[in-house]
């Protein structure tokens, strides 16, 4: 697997780096191929995308709109987002 050496990273950048590695249980290595992956791949982590489409289903079963598994499905087979 390729390496990347970052140099003259900022202490402040740095810090900050190494205070959002750990409230995330990573390492400073992973948090940061983790945002790269996520301002390549939309912004969007996985855990997000999935923490953001739990809130949906949770709003919309609150207004008795039900949305399953095949729905989605069927959606993304038919070309919509």
């Amino acid at each position: 697997m390729p390496t990347i050496t970052l140099k003259n990273v900022p202490p402040t950048l740095h810090r900050r780096l190494k205070e959002q590695a750990g409230r995330h249980f990573r390492s400073l290595n992973s948090e940061i191929l983790a945002r790269l992956t996520a301002s390549l791949d939309g912004g969007m982590s996985e855990p997000e995308v999935l923490a953001r489409a739990k809130a949906w289903r949770t709003r919309l079963a609150e207004r008795g709109v039900w949305v399953t598994e095949g729905d989605i499905r069927e959606a993304r087979d038919a070309g919509r987002p």
